[in-house]
């Protein structure tokens, strides 16, 4: 939020428009810092133990597909000033739901081991991206499960190790 009040600060004495996305979780391939889907699926293929701080908590996601599909309605309209949250309203959910599609797709458990509770962290971070739909009217892709597996099949070429 500072960040967005600099930059807001600095806009207000210049003609330039700004979007600013406040992207939640991404997923996907081609990824150099990997996020939490991307660890667990490479916890699962290469049978290593996942840690993660609590097992209730949920959250939004958003594939890099769609990420991309938005960033590049967003640069062809920017016309006024805006602050969009950007997730998939469709891919809202807790880590066990995630945890259970990986455990069905790879036909196996995985060794899970929760820390002790952080005070930092946060139950539930949802983000519904209500002014992105109501501006852009963008068509999220609806299958987390589909894109959880072409993200697999990347990671298979990448270590050389076949699930599917």
């Amino acid at each position: 939020y500072r960040m967005e009040d600099l930059i807001k600060s600095i806009m207000l004495k210049s003609d330039t428009n700004y979007i600013i996305l406040r992207t939640f979780n991404v997923f996907g391939k081609y990824r150099k810092k990997l996020g939490f889907i991307e660890k667990l699926a490479q916890a699962f293929m290469k049978d290593k133990k996942f840690f993660f701080y609590k097992n209730n908590l949920i959250r939004s996601y958003i594939g890099a597909k769609d990420l991309a599909k938005i960033i590049s309605y967003v640069i062809k309209k920017i016309n006024y000033n805006l602050i969009l949250n950007v997730s998939n309203p469709k891919y809202v959910f807790n880590f066990k739901k995630i945890l259970k599609i990986f455990e069905i797709k790879f036909k196996k458990e995985i060794y899970i081991k929760f820390k002790k509770d952080d005070k930092n962290i946060i139950n539930s971070s949802i983000c519904y991206p209500r002014k992105l739909l109501k501006i852009y009217n963008i068509k999220f892709e609806k299958n987390f499960i589909l894109e959880i597996y072409k993200l697999i099949i990347y990671y298979n070429k990448k270590i050389n190790k076949k699930y599917f």
